[in-house]
This record gives structure tokens, sequence and C-alpha cells, in this order.
């Protein structure tokens, strides 16, 4: 068997990679003008083209190996029909390329492929049925892309998927059956949502773990989150300001939440997560006054770990709020010494009184007047 190495034509026979994990490069190459055929080696074979000037997969290109890389080769389409005799394909890396449309028939043929990469490249559209031959596919990475809208069934034909991944593309808008079909979806994370799209997720019952860390929503409302199997919720590096206490309602198996690094000044305790063990509110503005001391009495009847620290006053900044002993006084002494201090800074406000003369100038005497 003759494979390339680096751009250079080695030799060496089947028996000698059949025990091991080989990885052939080769670079300097256009697809089309490899026609050689793998079918003795064993699953353990890597085939990585990257760093290639491709540009375009041709149609009917013959590679007869498990493992197929294709990283940086400034590949701008895949036709139709590219894969279609690459059935024993199992994971296939496209990442780092210019791909920008996703067409009908792009991934045909691929009828035995686990696990497909397409990050870090331009992807705006994907064409209805451009997954339907996927069916035994279960990770699909999205991730730094351009998508903006995603339409309903775009992932149709993704029967076995387990890990959707979407995030840092610049979505807006997801159409209401956009995940529509994905029963075994079990892990999903996308951001750039300006809301949460709680109809949207609804379609997502199995879903377990949900990442929407770095999302511009500046709100949960009531009921926000309807998803009866999520157990663990990434809502860190956002824009929240309000936060129902309702909002994770439906959420009942809810066992981690991450809301660092938003903008939640308190928190109300929360309605519905019966199995919700840790809480992070790391990089909050939280003021460790009266109000979070419903929260705390909340996480310590749940046993709850609550994870941050304190914003204020400041005697208490950078005090570890879960342990933290909140003295609470009553709201018309709260009042009362916020009155205090307003009435302080308007007379540290006030022009200072031009000062008085030590001594009184005798009667018929100008004092003012220079000698």
């Amino acid at each position: 068997a003759q494979l390339l190495h680096s751009g250079t034509i080695i030799n060496r026979p089947y028996t000698s990679l059949s025990r091991k994990l080989y990885k052939a490069i080769w670079e300097g190459y256009i697809l089309k003008a490899l026609d050689v055929k793998f079918d003795k080696f064993n699953h353990k074979v890597k085939l990585d083209l990257s760093k290639n000037g491709i540009q375009v997969l041709p149609t009917h290109a013959i590679l007869q190996i498990p493992h197929l890389t294709l990283q940086r080769c400034n590949i701008r389409a895949v036709r139709e029909g590219a894969f279609r005799t690459l059935g024993h394909l199992v994971s296939l890396n496209l990442a780092n390329n210019n791909i920008e449309i996703l067409y009908q028939e792009s991934f045909d043929g691929l009828s035995s492929l686990k696990q497909l990469t397409l990050d870090h490249n331009r992807v705006e559209e994907i064409q209805p049925g451009a997954f339907t031959q996927l069916g035994f596919l279960n990770m699909l990475s999205l991730t730094h892309n351009q998508l903006v809208y995603i339409p309903n069934m775009a992932f149709q034909g993704l029967h076995n998927i387990k890990w959707l991944r979407l995030s840092r593309n610049s979505l807006n808008n997801l159409a209401m059956d956009a995940f529509a079909g994905l029963f075994t979806v079990t892990s999903l994370s996308l951001d750039e949502l300006h809301f949460f799209p709680t109809q949207t997720m609804t379609r997502l019952a199995q879903v377990t773990c949900l990442d929407l860390s770095y999302n511009p929503m500046a709100y949960l409302g009531e009921d926000t989150v309807s998803m009866p199997k999520l157990t663990h919720l990434y809502l860190d590096h956002m824009s929240l300001q309000d936060f129902a206490d309702t909002a994770m309602s439906q959420a009942t198996l809810l066992s981690h939440l991450d809301l660092s690094h938003n903008q939640l000044r308190y928190l109300e305790p929360l309605s519905g997560p019966m199995e919700l063990a840790r809480l992070n509110l790391t990089g909050n503005p939280i003021h460790c006054n009266c109000y979070p001391r419903p929260l705390k009495e909340w996480a310590k009847k749940g046993k709850v770990k609550l994870i941050g620290v304190c914003a204020g006053p400041r005697h208490l900044s950078d005090e570890a709020v879960g342990p933290m002993e909140l003295r609470c006084r009553s709201r018309e002494d709260m009042i009362k010494e916020e009155l205090k201090d307003q009435e302080e800074s308007r007379e540290r406000a006030l022009p200072t009184a031009k000062p008085k003369k030590k001594s009184k100038c005798p009667d018929n005497c100008d004092c003012d007047v220079k000698a």
C-alpha cells in the first residue's frame, strides 16, 4: 500500500498498520487525485488531510477509511454527493474552513457517521434535508459560524443525536419547530439569543444539559424554562438583571444552576426545582443586607450550596454569600438611615459659609481701606 505522509510517498504493508493508530497526512495535493482504498485497515486508522488547498470536495471521492480530518483546507463548498462512497466513515472533521452553505445532499452516503465537526466555518444556511442521511450521528458541532436563523425541521433525520453544539453563532431567532424531531438530544449549547425560546425548547424533552452562556438576556420571567428532564443549566456571563422566582417551576429535576457573572443584586427563593444542590452566583453584585435572607434560609433548608461573594455593604465585601450571617433591621430603620445619608450628602454639597472676622471694626472706621 502506498500512503502519503507530509507530502511524500512511503510504502508500508497493511499488516504493519492494523494494530496501531496511524495518522496519514497528505499535504499539497487535491482530494480528487486521491484514489486509494483503505478497506483492510481497522477502525483505528485516521486520515488527516489538513492544510491542503482543496477548496471544493469533489463527487465520489474514494476513501475507505473510518476517520477523516480536513481542517484548514480552505474548503468553500461540499458538493452534493461528495461522500457517497464513504459509507465506513465514523468521524468527519471539517473545522476551520470557509463553508457557507450546507446543501441538501452534502452528507449523503455517510450512513455510519457518528461525529461531524463543522466548527469555525462561515455556515450561514442549512438547507432542508441536509442531515437526513445521518441517522446514526450522535454529535454535531457547528460552533463559531454565522448562523442567524434556524428554520423548522433544520435537523430532520438525526434520530440518534446526543450532543448538539450551536454556540458562538449570531443566532437571534429560532423557528418554533427548529428542533422538532430531535427526540434523543441530551446536551445543547447555543447563544446570542435575547430571550429564552420557551416554546422551541419544549420540543427537547430529553435534554438534561443546556448551556446558554454569553446570551444577552436581561431577564427570565415566570415559567420560562419548561424542560422536565433538565438537570444542568448554564446561564453565566449574560446580562440578567431580573430572575423570576417561578422561572424554573417546570424544571423540577434541576440540580445545578449557574447564574455567575450577571447583574443580579438579589434573588428570591426558587420554586419548582426539587433536586437543586448547587447555585452559583459568583460575579453578581449581591448586596448582603436584609434582602438575601429568604434565599439563604431557603438554601439552608433545601441543602443548596450557594457560591459567590458579597459586593456590599463595604464591611462585608468579598465575604462568602453562603455562610454569611445577615443581621437584618426593620424596614423603617433602613429607610431612616438612607434618608440620613442623603441629608449628609446634601450638607456636604452646600457652599462653605464666609468665615467671621476675628475682631470688630470700631465705629466710624473703614477697616477694609488700605493705608
